[in-house]
């Protein structure tokens, strides 16, 4: 063999044993961040059904999450931002997501500024997650793409309601016209902030992925606007004049009524430190019925969060039920606890959870057993969870996700109803690098997340990543022993 071809196999030994490195050295475990390679997968779902659920509780994994796997990315150009996953049953799921065309958004990182396209987007799975369908499906009328900036919407707050047989309801609520974005531009010269509403139907079947139909266009809710007249925050002495959603699931009351804080602002301008602010509060909008949507309704009192001239101490609310929200704190303000609240009565205090700026995901479990076992049943053709002990089932537990610092450390809790303060004593750590999250129980019992999860790229180019846990692994990372 020649000395040539020697040195050539040498040296494809040599790359091949520095490519291995980086490769193992490029990506941390599930619990770190990521780097633009790849997401670390997990996949502990062989004994699942065809629709991915399980239906023995001795199959589920309890020292690991059940599932973790990435759905999208920026791509560098476009951003891909504020997931929110729903449950649409049978095994369907569909994340909804906010599409930035050719920018990363406005200066206080919100997509709706009247400066950019920014469309509503959304990713389907029929197997619980373990699949997806990646190529983005648009959630306009037809299913047609935005083009143009009048037409944008972004920060989507998702209602759903199953057709427990027949075909389910679906509305999205969304920010369209300026929204709270943040310029160069005074707020008065930008053009009038929006907030529209698109209803769809879903048709959810075993096997299939689920289909959703937008046979109407994108309306406006109007009255916000009045509803802010007279209003002022207390030390600045500025009224707010500019609203939008805080991307979010969406509460659904047992009367069939939809419950949406709308977050309403003064943002100042960007060119200057002595003109750039960021006051906050909300109103409370009311929609009519989700089974036959004809009707907004702006109620309550316009609540506006404490601030000291230029921040408020709270920023964006998401309602947790029909009365109660959460609001994440303003780094701004020098804040770093969440708040909890009465829908549009009064102000927020704290709930005791670290916490930072970005949109937290929450979820009320309809059963909760944390880290006692319980049965799986599926004779009757569609699956129920039951308690197998005299450990008490409980029906007032919640599951919060958010970041601790600025797209920093997203962490998870386990919380009493509505968040008002945590139940366990712990928390767990998902990742390094984050900021939005969302959150939803599937029949079996297990609770799964969309979240903006690790870094695809610069300028908060997340990935988009499906994780899924069980109740019993949740609770023990979040109970920290003898305290």
């Amino acid at each position: 063999m020649s000395k040539k071809i020697i040195y050539l196999l040498s040296l494809l030994m040599a790359l091949s044993l520095v490519f291995a490195s980086c490769k193992k050295n490029s990506v941390t475990d599930a619990l770190g961040g990521f780097t633009p390679d790849k997401v670390p997968e997990i996949n502990n779902t062989d004994n699942t059904g065809s629709d991915g659920l399980f239906t023995n509780y001795t199959d589920l994994t309890h020292t690991e999450p059940i599932a973790k796997k990435e759905i999208t990315r920026g791509n560098g150009t476009d951003y891909v931002r504020n997931p929110v996953v729903v449950n649409l049953g049978k095994g369907n799921l569909v994340v909804f997501a906010e599409f930035r065309y050719k920018r990363p958004g406005a200066a206080n990182d919100v997509g709706i500024d009247g400066a950019g396209v920014v469309d509503i987007v959304y990713y389907t799975s029929k197997d619980s997650g373990k699949n997806w369908v990646t190529r983005e499906k648009y959630v306009n009328q037809g299913g047609m793409q935005t083009t143009t900036v009048d037409a944008s919407h972004g920060a989507p707050v998702v209602f759903y309601k199953s057709g427990n047989g027949s075909d389910g309801k679906i509305v999205v609520v969304a920010t369209s016209g300026t929204g709270i974005g943040r310029d160069d531009t005074p707020v008065d010269q930008r053009g009038p902030s929006k907030v529209d509403y698109i209803v769809g139907t879903v048709k959810v079947s075993s096997g299939s992925d689920p289909v959703i139909t937008w046979s109407d266009g994108w309306k406006e809710i109007t009255g916000i606007k009045d509803k802010l007249v007279g209003t002022k925050f207390a030390t600045a002495q500025i009224s707010p004049t500019q609203y939008a959603t805080h991307s979010a699931r969406g509460v659904v009351g047992t009367d069939s009524k939809l419950y949406l804080p709308v977050t309403i602002a003064y943002q100042g301008t960007s060119d200057n430190w002595n003109n750039t602010y960021e006051l906050m509060g909300h109103v409370l909008v009311v929609g009519n019925s989700i089974d036959n949507l004809t009707q907004w309704d702006v109620t309550g009192d316009t609540v506006v969060y404490p601030d000291n001239g230029k921040f408020t101490q709270y920023k964006e609310a998401r309602a947790t039920s029909k009365e109660k929200y959460i609001v994440v704190p303003s780094p701004s303000y020098g804040h770093s606890i969440m708040g909890k609240g009465q829908l549009g009565n009064g102000s927020a205090s704290d709930n005791g959870v670290t916490a930072s700026e970005g949109s937290a995901g929450y979820v009320l479990v309809p059963k909760w057993f944390g880290g006692s076992d319980y049965k799986i049943d599926n004779s009757s053709g569609s699956i129920t969870i039951s308690k197998v002990s005299q450990d008490p089932e409980e029906n007032k537990v919640g599951i919060l996700t958010h970041v601790q610092q600025q797209d920093k450390n997203m962490h998870m809790y386990v919380v009493n109803a509505d968040g008002e303060s945590k139940k366990n004593n712990g928390s767990y750590k998902i990742v390094d690098n984050g900021k939005s999250s969302s959150i939803d129980v599937l029949e079996d019992g297990t609770i799964i997340t969309a979240a903006e999860e690790g870094l695809a790229g610069a300028n908060r180019n997340y990935y988009i990543v499906f994780s899924r846990y069980s109740q019993k692994f949740i609770n023990d990372q979040t109970t920290i022993a003898g305290n």
